[in-house]
């Protein structure tokens, strides 16, 4: 029961307005890095029209992506430095 609650808060997170800019410009600039700039994804702050529903592309989830597991990465490595 509280896994699933765990599960759904972050969930929600992530895929929120903010976190999900977040976590895109973090997966963005990680692609930039690591492609030593060869592959740019365009920023995450373009506006969507009022009314009008948001179509992400294949790149916007791939750095959605990317972002979320640097992040979780990055949090159990100062964990685990923690516990060590």
């Amino acid at each position: 029961m509280a896994a699933g609650t765990v599960f759904d808060l972050t969930t929600a997170f992530i895929f929120s307005k903010y976190g999900a800019r977040y976590f895109h410009g973090i997966g963005r600039r990680i692609i930039a890095v690591v492609t030593l700039g060869s592959k740019r994804i365009p920023s995450s702050l373009r506006q969507v029209p009022h009314g009008t529903i948001p179509k992400p592309r294949g790149y916007d989830w791939l750095a959605l992506y990317v972002g979320v597991g640097a992040f979780t990465a990055g949090v159990v490595g100062v964990v685990l430095a923690f516990l060590a």
